[in-house]
Parts: C-alpha cells; structure tokens; sequence
C-alpha cells in the first residue's frame, strides 16, 4: 500500500486501522507513506522533551503521537516511512532492516548496515534510519523511517526540546548523528526508491 496523502494524522491513522485488519498481517503487507513537516514522538514520551514546542508553532509542524513506542523522529516529504505488517509470532525487526539495508546496498551501492537496536547506519557513522514496532492480538508492526532528503536544518532546530531539565518518567530519545541518503530527492527518486 502507498499513501498519496502527506497528512501525519491520516498516515497514523491508516497504520493503524491496517494493523487491526487480520488478513493484512497475515499476507505480510507493506505500507509506504510521507508526511508534511512533523514531529512524530513516540507513545511513552513527553513532547516538551522531546522537540521545541515554540520553533514548531511557528514553523507550522505537525505534532503527533504514534502508537508505538520508541523516540521522536522528524517528518517530511523527503523523509519515507515504511510499515511492515505480520502475525507477532513471525515478525523478525531485524529481518525488516537487513531488507532496508540491502536494498539500499543492491540499488544504490551505499554502505548501510543494521544495527542491533534496528536503526540503520550508513558508512559506520551517520543514522539513516530508526524504527519501532507495536503488537496487538496476534498482529504487529515495525515501522522504519528513511532519511532521503529530509531537511536537516529543520530536523536538528524541532528536535531539540525547549525543556531537556523537565523531570518525567517519560522515554527520553537517543540522539544521533543524522544523515541524508541523497543529497537533492526528487519525485522521480521517490518513485524509483518504492517501486
């Protein structure tokens, strides 16, 4: 499935009602989706620890909360999201990477490789790549995000939080050193990349 939709709510939404339909994850479907500027945080986390909440209201970014765990992650159109649907008995993370990571190796003669905590690390050094999963009645997913060429600039400015000192019990993410796949990403990138 690909999304022609670039609104983060109605992407989430869309994941979320594949994951509570049985067939879809018995047929290991893939989903494939972009979002408008956002920042995505993840179930378990605290927004005002995670991005700027001022830079965002002025930037106009979406904020959104996703079902599944993990750390905060920046969207936009030059970012690709990738959700892959099976039975939770059968769904292997890091199966799903080594795909991304060989793909991008096979297609694009890039350096990448999966790390144990199901990111993706292109030439040893920069993060190309996050993921997260979610399990429900016997169905799950484990959606990776991928940086093709996405705005940094505005990546690094959302991200960080305009309250770090803020004390919770929320999770808090990891940062890492970013990097874009391409270095300009076009439509017809886009169309070659998901084909």
């Amino acid at each position: 499935f690909v999304s022609f939709s670039f609104c983060p709510y109605i992407n989430l939404a869309i994941e979320s009602v594949l994951l509570e339909d049985k067939n879809i994850c018995e047929k290991k479907c893939v989903f494939i989706w972009r979002n408008s500027p956002s920042v995505i945080i993840g179930r378990f986390q605290n927004p005002w620890q995670e991005c700027s909440m001022r830079k965002m209201s002025i930037s106009g970014a979406q904020l959104c909360r996703r079902e599944s765990g993990g750390g905060a992650v920046y969207h936009d159109i030059g970012n690709v999201n990738f959700t892959f649907f099976d039975r939770s008995q059968t769904l292997k993370r890091e199966k799903c990477m080594n795909f991304m990571a060989d793909f991008l190796k096979l297609n694009y003669k890039l350096n990448v490789k999966s790390t144990k905590r199901h990111d993706l690390i292109l030439d040893d050094i920069y993060k190309i790549s996050g993921s997260s999963a979610k399990i429900l009645k016997g169905r799950s997913y484990h959606h990776c995000s991928l940086l093709c060429g996405s705005d940094l600039s505005a990546l690094n400015d959302l991200l960080s939080p305009s309250l770090s000192s803020l004390e919770s019990r929320a999770t808090k993410s990891l940062k890492s050193v970013v990097h874009n796949l391409f270095y300009s990403y076009s439509s017809t990138q886009h169309n070659e990349l998901i084909r």
